[in-house]
């Protein structure tokens, strides 16, 4: 499962994934619905995201660019963070930064997935700077 980024849909921090335009795609049993992603089947994931922003003009500023995946299950009933970059940086004329992270987890079905921003208006909306996705690599953990 890959999902692209949608420019200016953005719900809070919460980003919003495109999954059938470009190089995204959906397969596996994946849905994608209300800025999360919904996991088909238990089984060990790899999970991975990728976030760049920009800004064309910043001076003497401190920003602390942080991004989060965030999972949702039966079996906690709350919001947990599983996977989370940050970096501070000082603006200077133009700014670009990019985090990249990925985690392998053990989900049960109907989990959900979502990924939370700071400074979502500053990201960009190229798919090969931009992107999030799991992938199944195990259906049977113990």
């Amino acid at each position: 499962f890959f999902l692209a980024p949608v420019k200016r849909s953005i719900h809070g921090n919460r980003l919003n994934w495109e999954n059938e335009k470009g190089d995204a795609f959906c397969r596996g049993g994946f849905n994608c619905s209300n800025w999360e992603l919904v996991v088909p089947k238990k089984g060990i994931y790899r999970v991975f995201l990728q976030v760049t922003w920009r800004q064309p003009e910043c001076a003497g500023n401190e920003l602390l660019f942080k991004v989060e995946v965030i999972v949702f299950s039966d079996t906690y009933r709350q919001d947990r963070v599983v996977l989370s970059m940050f970096d501070t940086v000082t603006c200077r004329t133009y700014l670009t930064k990019s985090l990249f992270g990925s985690k392998f987890l053990k989900l049960t079905p109907n989990s959900r997935l979502h990924v939370n921003s700071t400074f979502p208006s500053l990201i960009t909306s190229s798919e090969h700077e931009v992107f999030f996705g799991a992938e199944l690599t195990d259906e049977s953990p113990q």
